[in-house]
């Protein structure tokens, strides 16, 4: 009998996002329909969303997802908060848009479920790997927006 247990195969969260950013938005490609679903999804979920982008340019908008995911990425790799970061939590804090923190979590929840309506191949271990990505950048600027002045 065969005591040694079999060791889990480990999960590079990180190569996972790597290979599904690359395939999604790699070479800064700018996927107009995942982009365009992203913000359907999003704008749908409340008349509180929907009014924050009421007079909003949504196509400079449409462009600043694209570099605000690249700003999340890089602050989770690196953990240096960059001046791109502090203006991220700048337009979405008291003295920006003011954005409700709840808010944050319907945004990554509506870009996942975009990734999933606009990518065939996306799959529940590429939606941990982008969540595990995203979420420090995301803690950060709600931590930037609720802590006291």
């Amino acid at each position: 009998m065969n005591t040694q247990a079999t060791k889990p195969a480990t999960i590079n969260y990180e190569d996972i996002f790597d290979a599904s950013y690359q395939r999604l938005l790699g070479n800064g490609s700018y996927n107009v329909d995942l982009i365009d679903e992203f913000y359907r999804l999003f704008i749908s979920k409340s008349d509180v969303i929907a009014q924050l982008f009421a007079k909003t340019n949504m196509s400079a908008q449409k462009t600043m997802l694209h570099d605000s995911l690249d700003t999340l990425v890089e602050f989770s790799r690196t953990k240096t908060i960059t001046h791109s970061l502090e203006k991220l939590a700048s337009i979405h804090g008291k003295s920006g848009k003011n954005v409700p923190l709840y808010l944050f979590d319907i945004w990554l929840d509506s870009l996942m479920e975009a990734l999933f309506a606009k990518d065939r191949a996306f799959n529940k271990t590429e939606e941990l790997s982008w969540r595990l990505v995203l979420s420090p950048g995301i803690t950060y600027i709600k931590y930037s927006i609720g802590k006291p002045a």
